[in-house]
């Protein structure tokens, strides 16, 4: 980078350009800030496919973030590369591609029509492109601000206060509208469902937890009711975490 920026004071010196466009006008520059904050972040989204997913899922997040957007044959191609130099064990394309498909079914990667970086030659670049990649950094966010949320609240209650909470954030499916900024409403059922197959011997004080967490007047956990108080509903709020 320090090389591009000297050769760019060289040819702006020599060419005497001004930041004047004689055909656009004055050229001005911007800071694309969403991006700049999420390029720090990388190493620990890095950190946590490896933490959950092994080494290889690693190296696949990995190579899909040096090249930014991507396709599946690209990066597969250029993993099993390093892999064949670097592992002792073989590793074949069949393994890779499932921890590609888990990724994709995490919503750590996503689809996207962004065209990939001009600047990038791919090995063996097929003459017709498929499907186009890229790593879905809001899923990151998610998942730190769910574990943020969650130590919060174990910190403030106890463990079992923290593991209910997770119980609800991980029924979330993302809402819209004025409920954008709350987990999705899960039932107390289905809060219970998810504390026998995690946490089973929470399941007698699972009501307990939620009353206190309702009646705390911190608001993070809300009870909505729905036609007539028929249906209870419990909630968390995210925003802020």
């Amino acid at each position: 980078y320090q090389r591009r920026v000297r050769e760019a004071v060289v040819s702006t010196q020599s060419t005497g350009s001004s930041g004047i466009n004689a055909e656009y006008g004055t050229v001005r520059y911007s800071i694309d800030l969403s991006h700049a904050l999420t390029l720090p972040l990388y190493p620990l989204f890095v950190s946590m496919v490896k933490d959950n997913h092994g080494d290889i899922a690693e190296i696949i997040l990995e190579e899909i973030l040096h090249q930014g957007v991507t396709t599946k044959d690209a990066v597969l191609e250029t993993c099993l590369g390093r892999l064949s130099s670097t592992s002792k064990d073989p590793v074949k394309m069949d393994g890779l591609t499932s921890l590609f498909e888990v990724l994709v079914s995490r919503g750590y990667i996503e689809k996207t029509t962004q065209d990939p970086d001009p600047t990038y030659e791919p090995p063996a670049k097929k003459k017709k492109m498929g499907n186009l990649w890229r790593v879905n950094s809001n899923a990151f966010y998610t998942c730190l601000r769910d574990k943020h949320l969650i130590d919060f609240m174990r910190n403030r209650f106890d463990e079992g206060a923290g593991d209910v909470v997770s119980v609800i954030l991980a029924l979330n499916n993302q809402l819209e509208g004025d409920m954008a900024q709350m987990s999705s409403a899960a039932t107390y059922d289905q809060i219970l469902h998810g504390l026998k197959s995690k946490k089973p011997e929470l399941v007698p004080f699972a009501k307990s937890y939620l009353d206190v967490l309702i009646n705390s007047d911190m608001g993070i956990v809300k009870m909505i009711e729905e036609y007539g108080g028929i249906n209870r509903w419990v909630s968390v709020v995210t925003h802020g975490f």
